[in-house]
């Protein structure tokens, strides 16, 4: 199983983002839009198959 660490963060326009990332730095996954709570952030990284 590989290992990551998930970021949930604020874009520049104060949007809510995640993104996924491996123990070698690269990127898993990622947001492909904001979101207005830093929830509904997490809750779309879970239905993506992180968190």
């Amino acid at each position: 199983m590989t290992k990551y660490r998930l970021e949930v963060y604020t874009d520049t326009a104060g949007k809510w983002r995640w993104r996924a990332v491996s123990s070698n730095g690269k990127t898993l996954g990622s947001a492909g839009q904001g979101f207005a709570s830093k929830q509904s952030a997490q809750r779309n990284a879970g239905l993506n198959g992180f968190f």
